[in-house]
């Protein structure tokens, strides 16, 4: 990398439950290569987590936040009633734009599931935006 590049992302983990074991690290990769390169490719500086996916899946109808869940902000479960908790196949922490002088580097969690979920979550915050992206 020259010295010119910023990093996005500062921590990808996989499987941060265990749930997944019976998968393999491509096997997750793959089902989420699209937002994957969307949330970290360097043209989306400046922007937080939910503006490039929303310009990236115009075509999907962007980031729109599906309200009823339950979110662990300690794991990254999620919960919606009569369903099946959902455990994250991955979690991406991400530098967000410096949008308030208060906030100086916000850190982004964003925690992809199984059927195309994803939380955006700012742990420190308590405050999560869930949605589909399918």
């Amino acid at each position: 990398m020259s010295e010119e590049t910023t990093t996005l992302v500062n921590n990808i983990v996989i499987d941060p439950t265990g749930f997944f074991k019976e998968k393999s690290v491509d096997q997750i990769l793959s089902s989420w290569q699209l937002p994957l390169c969307w949330l970290c490719d360097a043209r989306w500086i400046g922007y937080n987590a939910r503006q490039a996916i929303d310009m990236n899946y115009g075509h999907g109808g962007g980031f729109q936040p599906f309200k009823g869940f339950q979110f662990n902000f300690e794991n990254g479960v999620m919960s919606y009633p009569g369903d099946p908790d959902m455990h994250p196949m991955m979690v991406i922490e991400r530098w967000g734009p410096t949008v308030d002088e208060d906030d100086p580097e916000p850190i982004e969690h964003i925690f992809f599931y199984q059927h195309a979920w994803v939380a955006i979550a700012r742990l420190d915050k308590k405050k999560v935006e869930i949605a589909r992206i399918d």
